[in-house]
């Protein structure tokens, strides 16, 4: 498979999966009225799901279209907790205990530190 095949699967793949985030997204807020995200919880807990379907049964490996439309385009869309899930998975079954410990608190602690950081740069660039 050449370099724009994969693009091209990747895309379609990310294309049905952003539909599906957004999908779950209204479908949640119109049966779920409390603050919780319940939509983001949903979407990201199928998709670590479904990574673990892709990784366990190793059909990512076999089929490199799967791997790209599903794994890289679909869940990447969906979510990169799934993503994220799987390599830190990897990284306990591989015995590396202190990296997917690391892997798991700089991602959240990281990831909650840049949200405040833009939201405060762009309040600036905004004014």
């Amino acid at each position: 498979m050449n370099t724009w095949q994969s693009y091209i699967l990747i895309a379609a793949g990310g294309s049905i999966g952003a539909m599906a985030r957004f999908g779950i997204a209204e479908l949640t807020k119109r049966f779920w009225l409390a603050p919780f995200p319940l939509g983001t919880l949903i979407a990201n807990c199928m998709g670590c799901f479904l990574m673990g379907l892709l990784l366990g049964s190793e059909a990512g490996d076999r089929f490199a279209s799967l791997k790209f439309c599903f794994g890289v385009g679909f869940l990447g869309a969906l979510t990169t907790f799934s993503t994220f899930g799987g390599e830190t998975i990897a990284q306990i079954d591989q015995g590396r205990w202190p990296v997917a410990i690391g892997n798991v608190l700089i991602s959240v602690v990281a990831g909650l530190l840049l949200v405040v950081a833009g939201m405060a740069i762009g309040k600036n660039w905004a004014a």
